[in-house]
């Protein structure tokens, strides 16, 4: 079930199980291969663990929209 069915399912009172959330990736997007590029420079880099961060909370953001 997606996002929106759940919150139809919650906002008529009607019982439903949660789905777990899943993290789609574009592994081609222009974010992912300057990412890529930054772990390959320096895969200990302080800016890309900010970057990863940063992303994966975006994510959740989006997530509690819903």
């Amino acid at each position: 079930m997606g996002a929106y069915m759940e919150k139809m399912m919650k906002a008529m009172g009607q019982d439903y199980t949660p789905a777990k959330p899943i993290l789609e990736i574009n592994g081609q997007h222009s974010i992912f291969n300057n990412l890529n590029a930054l772990y390959e420079k320096d895969a200990k880099s302080p800016l890309l663990d900010e970057w990863v961060k940063l992303l994966f909370d975006q994510a959740l953001i989006a997530k509690a929209k819903w």
